[in-house]
């Protein structure tokens, strides 16, 4: 069983611990919202008091801390937009549910998404051990020797025909790191918390469509959909399989502890997905599904004048990216106009078969 880790359910593994996932790190800019907004948006739907913190990270020099949830800004460079860190202490305050609705509400671009999976039923040796033997399905690269000595890098004796892997042993326990730390997608998984935890690291565009696509899911409650996608997203980054078993890597058997880890979750393509595009029935649709029962009840209690007087303060807040939703609404509202006519005018001219 695969749960999400805003709920709590029972335990159903053998170990008598179920296999928990979520997100563990969520950083993204805003540029639709100036640093005041994103405050206020944050407080209300936390509770949390703003406290001004010292200094920024990346270029932006002003922070916010609104509990663990950090908010940046830099008052001389407008063009930055607002930047909102939530660390893994932070995503577990906020749960999923809180967590998209920053996301999702803010318009964020993600420039860095972590996905976790809790209580493996594997060690970080298991999978060094499988790695090095190159039972897998990766798209993590071996070296190149030639792009190797241009960048003046030396690889490690008798990693010459290994794919980019480190391992730490530590008192409190063992990390294998699988990848390039600088690359677009990152994984490391350790035991140092007394159960093996496996975690996907994805940065640039990789990241902001993960982050479309689980917390698009996570907004709509679907916490096995949840699951399964972000096990899928894991899986698009490395299988591990029996290299023997055929010719072809794309057809080798998964080995059986993987098996038994992912189950019949399937391998999701994030880059072949592409960004999703929002039109403005999409935002309705989600404003109707979300927020309607509420809206409704606060009429009842104030009547059109409170209806009325939240369109005018909505207005005054709409940033660029509401106009571009607006513009483009009616342009294929247009666009649809001109085929009816266009079909009207050619069904006079054609007959039709019966």
């Amino acid at each position: 069983m695969v749960v999400a880790e805003s709920e709590q359910q029972p335990p159903s593994s053998d170990t008598g611990v179920s296999l928990t996932v979520g997100v563990d790190y969520l950083r993204g800019t805003t540029k639709d919202f100036d640093v005041l907004d994103v405050v206020g948006y944050i407080s209300e739907l936390t509770g949390e008091s703003a406290e001004i913190g010292d200094g920024g990270l990346s270029g932006y020099t002003r922070s916010y801390w609104l509990g663990p949830v950090r908010v940046m800004d830099n008052p001389t460079r407008e063009g930055m937009g607002v930047n909102v860190l939530c660390t893994g202490e932070a995503c577990e305050y906020l749960g999923l549910e809180h967590l998209a609705a920053i996301y999702l509400g803010l318009g964020l671009k993600a420039s860095r998404f972590d996905l976790k999976a809790d209580n493996c039923g594997f060690t970080p040796a298991d999978l060094q051990r499988e790695w090095m033997a190159d039972n897998v399905r990766t798209r993590a690269q071996k070296p190149n020797p030639g792009v190797w000595e241009k960048l003046g890098k030396r690889i490690k004796p008798g990693m010459e025909d290994v794919r980019s892997c480190t391992w730490h042993e530590g008192m409190s326990g063992d990390t294998f790191e699988m990848g390039s730390r600088t690359s677009e997608q990152f994984v490391r998984c350790y035991d140092s918390r007394g159960f093996t935890r496996f975690e996907l690291e994805l940065k640039g565009e990789k990241a902001d469509t993960a982050a479309e696509l689980l917390l698009n899911v996570a907004a709509e409650g679907a916490v096995n959909s949840f699951g399964a996608l972000l096990l899928g997203i894991i899986r698009n980054f490395v299988d591990f399989v029996d290299a023997s078993s055929s010719s072809n890597r794309n057809r080798c058997e998964v080995l059986p502890f993987w098996a038994e880890f992912m189950g019949d979750i399937q391998r999701v393509k994030i880059t072949l997905l592409g960004k999703v595009s929002r039109v403005l029935e999409d935002v309705q649709a989600h404003l109707e599904e979300q927020y309607a029962a509420v809206i409704a009840t606060v009429y009842r209690a104030h009547g059109a004048e409170w209806l009325w007087s939240l369109v005018g303060r909505g207005e005054a807040r709409m940033k660029g990216k509401h106009q571009k939703l607006l513009a483009e609404f009616h342009k294929r509202r247009s666009l649809e106009g001109r085929s009816r006519d266009s079909w009207r005018a050619l069904e006079g001219q054609i007959g039709v078969c019966t």
